[in-house]
């Protein structure tokens, strides 16, 4: 199921499981069989490893999900259901073969609000390297736990205590940015939810495909923390960015999925478009892609969305009424009624007024020169405008 990680799913990590379970499950499977070699052959696990299993009743071993998954269905078939791979996965102790996960819980869903909180950092500002290493970096500390917090939440199922229950290391990026390293264990786990490894703006990889299938509610906690990470925030816009490292890879594909699936929800956005070129160390012209949200579309990002980041959510809030509120007359007429008031007025004091965009302002009140109901003064650089009371408005 997409969104959703099972034990079988991550084949080559390891698990230590509670108690006694290995040992019992070993013991079982070597009873069924008569000996350690004919159940090597055929569950093809070396006997030598089984042995390893069942030669210490009280130590707990690493065993790998693929050995596990092996003797859970051999003894599956012979009857044994309580050995099956979905009760084991609710009886491990450890994730990892140097316990770097403890307790988690299996399955692992990310179709949650904490699991794309979490997704909607990685593909922004977090990574996932080609060597397994995955974190999160932002120069606010408190966007790092926040991540820190959701991941427990997903992965073991509790609220992050005082002592962690997933090893993690933060430092600091040349004085600039923190960043937190997660586990290579945590890496399986999200490479088979569909995050491809390696640099995002080099390969141009679209978004896993669950996020295409997620509600209304947790798409939108998902695509609160690509604002907070990416997003610029104005009180009449919003503009999403990502980068691609040249031309030759076209359109950025998060920022083209970010459009369809903001689409499905009734919030259009701009057409994408070329937001800046710029050169990288190496000398390669980098393309950053971006998006405009704005009118209505802005009204349903701020009634689904709670930016945990203070300046921006702060910016989001001064929204009060914007164009696309008003039909283009009612706008107008609108615009023409803060003229008559002022008499005398600069673009700048209808846009202070009405808190609207200098574009938006513009394009009406040359609208309005066109039909004589307002005039020009003053010169190019200090343009005034002059209301005529013709008795219209």
């Amino acid at each position: 199921m997409e969104g959703v990680i099972h034990l079988k799913d991550i084949p080559e990590e390891y698990v230590q499981l509670k108690d006694e379970l290995l040992f019992d499950i070993v013991n079982s499977a070597v009873k069924i069989c008569g000996s350690f070699g004919k159940l090597s052959k055929k569950i093809n696990v070396s006997w030598g490893r089984l042995l390893k299993f069942h030669s210490n009743k009280d130590r707990r071993r690493n065993i790998q999900v693929r050995d596990l998954a092996n003797l859970s269905i051999f003894l599956s078939e012979k009857g044994f259901k309580e050995y099956s791979l979905e009760n084991i996965e609710n009886e491990i102790l450890y994730l990892g073969r140097n316990r770097l996960i403890r307790y988690p819980k299996f399955p692992i869903d990310f179709r949650t609000e904490d699991g794309a909180s979490f997704v909607g950092d990685l593909i922004t500002d977090g990574y996932l390297g080609s060597d397994l290493n995955c974190g999160y970096a932002n120069s606010d500390i408190n966007q790092i736990y926040y991540n820190l917090d959701t991941v427990h939440k997903i992965v073991t199922g509790k609220e992050r205590g005082r002592k962690s229950l997933i090893k993690y290391n933060i430092y600091l990026i040349k004085k600039k940015a923190y960043c937190i390293k997660y586990p290579k264990s945590l890496s399986s786990i999200l490479i088979n939810l569909g995050i491809v490894r390696g640099n995002k703006v080099k390969n141009n990889y679209p978004l896993p495909k669950f996020l295409f299938y997620l509600d209304k509610k947790n798409f939108f906690k998902f695509f609160e923390r690509v604002i907070v990470n990416e997003g610029c925030v104005l009180k009449t816009r919003i503009i999403i960015t990502h980068s691609v490292a040249n031309k030759k890879l076209g359109i950025s594909n998060f920022i083209k999925n970010y459009k369809e699936i903001l689409s499905k929800f009734g919030c259009e956005t701009g057409k994408p478009y070329i937001s800046s070129k710029y050169k990288v160390k190496n000398g390669e012209e980098h393309i950053s892609w971006g998006i405009f949200i704005t009118g209505r579309s802005l009204d349903i990002i701020k009634e689904n969305c709670n930016l945990n980041m203070d300046y921006k959510n702060e910016e989001i809030k001064r929204r009060n009424s914007f164009t696309t509120r008003y039909s283009r007359e009612d706008r107008f007429n609108q615009i023409l009624k803060v003229c008559k008031e002022l008499k005398v007025f600069k673009t700048k004091d209808i846009m202070e007024k009405l808190n609207l965009s200098q574009k938006c302002v513009t394009d009406y009140l040359i609208k309005a020169v066109g039909m004589g109901l307002i005039s020009k003064i003053g010169n190019a650089q200090n343009t005034e405008y002059l209301f005529h009371d013709l008795n219209l408005y």
